[in-house]
């Protein structure tokens, strides 16, 4: 076994740790290194996937927002989540152009470091909260809803 499989093994295994820890949910898929879970937001359930990507020594992570931006709302979707990632600390939203589809996603290195259970809930908690704190915007700015220069007026408050 590669120092890299045994470094990947024990992160693994460090994602169930730090769920087990908080009492939260969770399913696994050992082949893949893969930890599935969903949190309850304010209005909707969050969804999110913790993976082991052995080759770049990463915990990603990653959230699929239950909608798509239509044909009509492209271009807003890439502007506003350009314009939402700009104030993100933590995690990016990435857009796809070609179905409209909104994810979340978020990564720690392991790289030469001893991770702990409290990175994973940081992880899981920045993932949750920001997924949580901009579905609903996005999801009006994709039902015509909400305009781009609201959004810019809500981001600046």
């Amino acid at each position: 076994m590669s120092d890299y499989s045994r470094e990947a093994k024990q992160h693994y295994s460090l994602l169930s740790r730090a769920f087990d820890k908080e009492g939260w949910k969770y399913s696994t898929e050992d082949e893949k290194m893969r930890l599935n879970s969903s949190f309850r937001g304010e209005d909707l359930s969050i969804p999110i996937v913790l993976r082991i990507d052995e080759d770049r020594r990463l915990i990603r992570g990653h959230s699929v927002l239950p909608f798509n931006f239509g044909d009509q709302k492209r271009v807003e979707g890439a502007v506003a989540t350009t314009m939402i990632n700009w104030y993100l600390v933590n995690g990016s939203f990435d857009y796809d152009m070609s179905d409209g589809q909104v994810v979340y996603r978020i990564a720690q290195s392991y790289r030469d470091c001893d991770l702990s259970t409290d990175v994973v809930k940081y992880m899981v908690n920045c993932m949750v909260g920001t997924v949580d704190d901009y579905n609903d915007i996005l999801l009006a700015i994709s039902k015509g809803n909400m305009s781009l220069g609201d959004l810019k007026a809500k981001l600046e408050e």
